[in-house]
């Protein structure tokens, strides 16, 4: 990847033929300075470097959980300033750069862990995609602001090559063997390699994909019916695009989303409960919004609760998502990381430009920030042991003024299945094309603080929830849920429930313990009530 300073080298030596005004130029860098440090980060935590220029890397000091949000909130800052200008065009060029970035990204990790080595060919256009439209996309956005039009792609496109293998070269010879370590095809490996080095593959040590391998996988036969099935068709691929002879973009971008949707499909292939599908058509009795608009907002809120799964896992360490082993257990962090935020933001987004409203991209950009905070926020409480009182907790769950700022919202709040925050972006996606405007605040408020309270407690206490997400999975991951909140609060002398949360057990006698303190604190049966609560004071309002 180009480092960030010659991004910004390369701009003010392009700006030499541009003569875009001082100002508009600034604003530029600085957009480009916080893709690069998105950019940067996720390259980090992809080869999982710990140092970077002489500097401890930022998931060594901060960790893993919160450089991965910070990663995804840095490119909704930059949609953000890019709304300023107005400029759906700029909106298309900058999602254009996402998709291309993140498919690259894909196809790095695809041939890193499947140990496919790709030709010299292959590694150039990828390097394009990744490198090469990031200097793109800032010279058409030069160019709102320039009367000079002239096509720079292929000088971007050879710049982009050259310093990315003059970064291989360097690395290589400069004793660090860092992308040796990091098992990188870099350009002199990828000339040099005949054989692939056993130290390339990557082997599983979790026992749950083991034993999830061994009792499906291999008593059916599957693995072996798959690789074959996958040469067979890798095969006939290949004979069908020799007969072509003219490239198709179009169909590397679907092989590319094939390979970067897995990890995403992996999660899909057990379906949900669609709360939040069932709540849109709900609303639209109300509002009355034509079908294929309401089809339109659920897809979209199916792809941002599945990114919000894909990264909530790895956050969380989980081991189960509805049943089976966590997407990023199957395909490594870096594959799922790269697939959430692609769905997240480059999908997601086209899907909401496809809704041709003006104020849809600013109230997804709006929300999606507000995600990322509240993602933040709950990392701080977890890993800082912070427990937030019972009003804190409801704040975070809900809003302060409709169709304004939105207060932070709890990470559960997010990234469970049923959450306040996707019922509202599915609200008001809707009321964009509906005459009625009515104000469901309160009602929308508390039917997710309902639903967030209501998997709090079932996370402790269903025996449905233990076989798909293991036992008590919310100790494990150190969680301040409701109940948990209450009898800390309830009872500040006694310690015993905040150690047993400081020390996020996994085993289950512990976790056991846990419970019953709950039970003789009354927090469970005082959740049950707050519950009934909720629920009638919903349908009040």
């Amino acid at each position: 990847m180009i480092e960030e300073n010659y991004v910004l080298k390369l701009l003010k030596a392009f700006n030499h033929w541009l003569k875009v005004p001082q100002n508009k130029l600034q604003e530029i860098f600085t957009i480009m300075e916080l893709l690069c440090a998105a950019e940067l980060l996720f390259d980090d935590i992809r080869d999982n470097v710990t140092d970077r220029n002489g500097l401890p890397t930022a998931q060594t000091i901060y960790g893993l959980p919160i450089t991965i949000n910070v990663v995804g909130y840095l490119r909704y800052v930059v949609l953000e300033k890019i709304l300023e200008y107005d400029n759906t065009e700029i909106v298309k060029r900058y999602l254009e750069h996402s998709l291309e970035f993140y498919r690259a990204l894909g196809m790095e990790i695809y041939w890193r862990d499947n140990i496919i080595c790709p030709t010299e060919e292959e590694y150039k256009k990828n390097i394009i995609r990744k490198s090469s439209t990031l200097i793109l996309f800032a010279l058409r956005l030069m160019q709102q602001f320039s009367e000079n039009k002239q096509d720079f792609t292929k000088l971007t496109r050879l710049l982009g090559i050259y310093f990315q293998i003059y970064n291989d070269y360097e690395t290589e010879i400069a004793d660090r063997s860092e992308d040796s370590s990091e098992r990188k095809f870099t350009f002199p490996i990828i000339h040099a390699i005949q054989t692939q080095p056993d130290i390339m593959r990557q082997k599983t040590k979790q026992i749950e994909v083991k034993k999830y391998l061994v009792s499906l996988l291999e008593k059916y036969g599957s693995l072996d019916y798959t690789k074959k099935t996958l040469n067979k068709l890798k095969e006939e691929i290949q004979e069908e695009l020799q007969k072509i002879e003219e490239p198709n973009p179009i169909m590397l971008q679907i092989v590319c989303d094939i390979i970067l949707l897995q990890p995403a499909q992996h999660i899909l292939q057990i379906p949900g409960k669609k709360v939040r599908s069932k709540l849109s058509r709900a609303f639209n009795n109300w509002l009355k919004i034509p079908k294929d608009k309401v089809e339109r907002i659920e897809n979209i809120l199916e792809i941002i609760h599945t990114h919000t799964l894909l990264l909530d896992d790895i956050q969380d360490s989980s081991t189960l998502r509805r049943g089976i082993p966590t997407a990023h257990l199957i395909y490594g962090i870096p594959a799922a990381i790269v697939t959430g935020n692609y769905i997240g933001f480059c999908v997601a987004l086209e899907k909401v430009l496809e809704l041709q409203h003006p104020q849809a991209v600013e109230i997804f950009t709006e929300l999606s920030l507000e995600l990322y905070r509240g993602q933040g926020m709950d990392i701080y409480w977890r890993d800082n042991v912070v427990c937030p009182t019972e009003d804190e907790y409801k704040e975070m769950c809900s809003r302060s003024e409709y169709c304004k700022t939105f207060k932070s919202i709890s990470k559960e709040c997010i990234f469970d299945a049923e959450t306040g925050v996707l019922f509202l972006l599915s609200l008001r996606l809707m009321q964009l094309f509906s005459s009625d405007k009515t104000d469901f605040e309160k009602f929308v408020e508390k039917v997710g603080l309902f639903f967030q309270i209501r998997d709090d407690y079932m996370n402790l206490c269903s025996d449905e929830y233990s076989a798909n997400k293991n036992y008590c999975e919310d100790l494990t991951e150190g969680k301040f849920s409701f109940p948990i909140i209450h009898a800390i609060h309830a009872h500040p002398d006694d310690q015993r429930i905040l150690n047993i949360i400081k020390q996020k057990p996994k085993d289950y006698e512990t976790k056991k313990s846990c419970v019953e303190l709950l039970k003789q604190f009354g927090s469970l049966d005082y959740t049950k009530q707050e519950l009934i609560k909720l629920k009638k004071e919903a349908l009040q309002n």
